[in-house]
């Protein structure tokens, strides 16, 4: 069909993109901050022909989170864009602007009106809420779940309206796949009930609606039931009830005070922080926010006898099923109290726009320059707010202050301005930092960690003992602390204590049989000792296991010279080869490979390869020297000929 039926769609979509692209491509940080390098540059799975491991680690990890296609993303989008941290904001932003325009196409087919849809769109798109799916680099797991929830909506509406099959079964499949990118859309069945029982009940009885949304049901039901089964998510949840010490008085308040939260940031966003805890409400004021909730409970149910069956419904209903979750997930970080984060209503939160586009709707109807003249103003307050909610991701340690100026009692902003307070040196002040975490938590707050990181800081100031004391108490807290065990290797080798440092190194790799570091460490050892087999083993291995290792450019070289210690020149060429093709900035490479030439007596092309290495490092010496030698050796060659 030709496009200019779609011209109203395309004007959409190419608006979106102007506006979100003017408001945030200046602002996109290079950086990686808070946990975006641990699950981009150090995750487990980088490679694609470990893809498969996605499904199955999680599983065999107990994790918290089956989140597969979410790790199968950030796999293939680390193959493209590697450590590019602006790229990968690049291509959530994007995502962004295509999932907005798939709303609207959405909101389009349930309301069958273009300029409310349209009104809508503008509204959700530019609020400052959702800049974190954009800024947070991990975040497109959410923007993905929203946007297979809204096809499988398209798909469902399509598929009451034509009864074709085939659009059922690509709105069950779409669903399947949002839930392998989120868990909270095991709730989206209730979503395409509210659609039929309100849009549809003229030409569908009740009974027909529940059973065509049966299915959505099921796959709901089977997926909660084996994240039960191959998760530990039950056992945590009752344990951080239980640290909480929460009873149902308190946590209704709570839970409400949360949500005004939400409510407030929806309507007034400044602010904004994408995690916020609150302790739960005491017994005395506990009376007064529970006899609130029951009267705002109320005050709905009126609105919704008052509004039958239509639009405004189904914008609140839409809204309020997004919260069903959080009864359970706030509980998920008990250190920081009941916890709310916005972006997990990204889906739901359509219903606000979509209701509070009704009422600006209707002021346009009978005000049209008023509504103009705040619809402007409103916008421009959106990127005012978008620009200052931009600049607090420009590195972590400015987002860790904001944060904690928010939430001063959050411990989670306070560990990761530890840790950045020890990578710059002043040691004294981590330490003091990470034992005031400590004492302000009473301990609760991963402990494990901050001894552990205390031992790295006496182990870079050369006080082993101290530092051995805190790793171990690190691992008396975790036996299963992989890192921790690595730590303790390290600080063997540095004492010379190669047997003990031998057998943590194999210890980390036991526990966490993914963790590189620990690979690579046992290799050097074995490297250190002469072991040079063995060493090569190792290294290899690791390339093996993850061939887009962002250690690689290191591991080829030393491989390189581990071979070329073994006098095997050819395979110590190849991994030079390799090297210099895809890092040709790399001296030392040009350096080993002059060597290697050199002592196959091609003392030719050693000099060219050196002078190559001196064109980038014209200061280094060993350039020079190598080839005054070379030459030298050419010389008396000549002679030697000639005589």
């Amino acid at each position: 069909m030709p496009l200019a039926q779609y011209k109203k769609e395309i004007f959409v979509i190419a608006l979106l993109f102007v506006l979100v692209f003017i408001a945030y491509l200046p602002e996109l940080p290079h950086i990686f901050i808070l946990d975006d390098y641990g699950l981009v540059i150090a995750s487990r799975i980088r490679s694609i022909g470990h893809i498969q491991d996605s499904f199955t680690d999680p599983i065999i990890d107990q994790h918290a989170h089956y989140r597969p296609l979410s790790r199968v993303v950030r796999t293939v989008l680390y193959s493209f864009f590697r450590d590019s941290a602006y790229f990968n904001r690049v291509f959530n932003l994007v995502l962004y602007v295509v999932t907005c325009w798939v709303f609207f196409i959405m909101l389009k087919m349930m309301t069958r009106e273009y300029s409310l849809s349209f009104l809508t769109i503008l509204l959700f798109c530019l609020h400052p809420i959702n800049g974190f799916l954009i800024h947070y680099i991990t975040a497109h797991e959410i923007t993905f779940f929203g946007l297979f929830m809204a096809l499988s909506v398209i798909f469902f509406v399509l598929y009451l309206e034509k009864k074709k099959r085939s659009y059922y079964g690509l709105s069950l499949i779409f669903f399947g796949v949002a839930l392998l990118f989120q868990e909270t859309t095991v709730i989206f069945p209730l979503f395409l009930l509210l659609v039929g029982v309100v849009k549809y009940y003229q030409f569908y009885r009740l009974k027909d609606i529940v059973f065509i949304c049966a299915p959505f049901f099921f796959l709901s039901f089977v997926f909660l039931s084996l994240k039960a089964l191959l998760s530990t998510v039950p056992s945590h949840l009752m344990v951080n009830i239980q640290f909480l010490n929460i009873s149902l008085l308190n946590y209704l308040p709570t839970l409400a005070s949360l949500l005004s939260w939400y409510f407030q940031k929806l309507i007034f966003p400044h602010d904004l922080i994408f995690v916020w805890g609150s302790p739960a409400i005491s017994d005395h004021l506990a009376l007064r926010y529970l006899g609130i909730t029951i009267v705002g409970g109320f005050l709905l149910w009126l609105l919704c006898v008052r509004w039958g069956l239509g639009v405004k419904l189904l914008a609140l209903t839409w809204f309020l099923l997004g919260f069903i979750p959080l009864g359970v997930a706030t509980f998920i970080m008990p250190n920081l109290g009941m916890i709310i984060e916005p972006h997990w209503f990204f889906f739901s939160s359509l219903g606000f726009f979509l209701l509070m586009a009704i009422y600006l709707e209707k002021w346009r109807a009978h005000f049209a320059k008023t509504f103009i003249i705040f619809f402007i103003f409103l916008l421009i307050f959106f990127m005012v707010e978008i620009k200052a909610y931009s600049q607090i991701w420009k590195n972590e340690k400015f987002f860790c202050q904001y944060w904690l100026r928010l939430s001063p009692r959050n411990p989670v902003p306070m560990m990761r301005l530890a840790v950045l307070t020890a990578d710059e040196k002043p040691y004294t002040e981590a330490i003091r930092d990470f034992e005031n975490i400590l004492k302000f938590t009473d301990g609760h707050y991963e402990p494990h960690k901050i001894y552990y990181n205390i031992g790295l800081i006496y182990n870079n100031i050369q006080k082993f003992d101290l530092a051995k004391q805190n790793i171990l108490r690190a691992i008396g807290i975790k036996p299963s602390y992989a890192l921790a065990y690595n730590a303790l290797a390290t600080i063997y080798v540095q004492e010379r204590n190669f047997k003990q440092a031998e057998m943590n190194f194999l210890h980390a790799i036991g526990v966490d049989a993914h963790l590189t570091t620990a690979k690579l460490n046992l290799s050097d050892l074995y490297s250190l000792r002469g072991e040079t087999e063995k060493a090569i083993q190792w290294y290899e291995r690791i390339l093996k296991d993850d061939p887009y290792n962002p250690e690689r450019e290191v591991l080829w070289l030393k491989l390189a010279i581990e071979y070329f210690k073994q006098q095997k020149f050819k395979n110590s060429i190849v991994y030079l080869k390799l090297l210099l093709k895809e890092y040709p900035k790399n001296k030392e490479a040009y350096l080993l490979y002059g060597i290697v030439m050199g002592n196959d007596d091609y003392f030719e092309e050693a000099i060219q390869l050196w002078q190559k290495g001196s064109m980038l490092d014209p200061t280094d010496q060993r350039f020079r020297d190598n080839i005054q030698r070379a030459r030298d050796l050419i010389s008396r060659k000549g002679m030697n000929q000639k005589n």
